[in-house]
């Protein structure tokens, strides 16, 4: 198993993230709403990569993760980190990229682990285009969705962090399109190939996408450093980049949608299923179609 000391800080509001939705329109007002269960096929193929001429998703523009900005803040004060809550999980990317991105799912990798891109920048200030400010007394059932400061409460003014469920598509997008491309080149042993497209798909675009810190331990005295990447995102797209310069291999299960890797020397290069359950699946599904076949044979015979 590919190993990794790449972190994320992942900022979390106390109430969780909430659900916001985008009237369209002249006003476009916004309002706290429940998306359906599921986004419709088409929002899923708007943001397929392979395709030349991607349309717009009809649902998931219209659909924001919210949470308040004081809110959010707070965690930093609170876990006394400017980063907010460490997460160190190898294997995330694989995790993201197995999930089917329906609402709930996206709601429930947001309340574990944060946003995609925290709109904090290097000045420490929310940036304006991922926020949204409104008059609470002018959207009071809006404003009834999140827990408001005392100074909000004086100033009349809420802010909201947002961000678009449309956003988590297409990151999706994106992590199984760099896990197809490593798992088609590693098929074929074309190491060039793998290698152009790393230096002109992959490194440019990762620049400014890690921290680098160096600390001590005044305990032991021992130095020892951390890796930060810059947003959950990064760290996705950091740790798919660090597979690969291990040399581990990629592979879908031929039964559900989920990523493993194969790490070399496993000695199970012939793996192709993630779990016992789809390699039983699988299984009862071929036997089922023999037997059609052998029903369906025994028919045409006179």
């Amino acid at each position: 198993m590919q190993t990794s000391t790449i972190c994320y800080g992942a900022v979390v509001p106390p109430g969780g993230f909430r659900w916001m939705y985008r009237e369209e329109g002249r006003n476009r007002r916004w309002k706290p709403c429940t998306p359906p269960s599921d986004w419709p096929e088409a929002d899923y193929k708007a943001i397929d990569l392979d395709e030349d001429r991607p349309s717009k998703p009809e649902i998931s523009q219209k659909f924001y993760l919210a949470a308040s900005v004081t809110e959010c803040l707070k965690i930093h004060e609170a876990l006394k980190s400017e980063f907010g809550r460490m997460i160190c999980e190898p294997d995330l990317y694989l995790k993201f990229a197995s999930t089917r991105l329906t609402p709930s799912a996206i709601l429930d990798l947001a309340n574990m682990y944060g946003l995609l891109n925290y709109p904090i920048g290097g000045s420490g200030k929310p940036d304006p285009k991922s926020v949204f400010t409104f008059k609470p007394s002018r959207s009071p059932k809006t404003a009834a969705a999140f827990p408001l400061d005392p100074i909000e409460k004086k100033m009349d003014k809420l802010s909201l962090f947002i961000e678009p469920a449309e956003a988590w598509l297409r990151t999706h997008a994106s992590i199984n399109r760099l896990l197809r491309i490593s798992a088609e080149y590693q098929a074929d042993d074309d190491r060039e190939a793998m290698s152009s497209f790393l230096e002109d798909g992959y490194n440019y675009a990762m620049g400014g996408s890690l921290t680098f810190l160096a600390k001590i331990d005044p305990t032991t005295g021992k130095g020892y450093s951390e890796i930060i990447a810059s947003s959950l995102s990064s760290m996705l797209e950091v740790q798919w980049g660090m597979s690969v310069v291990a040399d581990t291999s990629h592979r879908q299960c031929e039964e559900c949608p989920t990523w493993f890797n194969v790490a070399p020397g496993s000695g199970r290069p012939e793996k192709q299923y993630c779990s016992d359950a789809c390699r039983m699946r699988a299984y009862r599904k071929r036997k089922a179609q023999g037997s059609r076949r052998k029903t369906r044979k025994a028919q045409r015979s006179p």
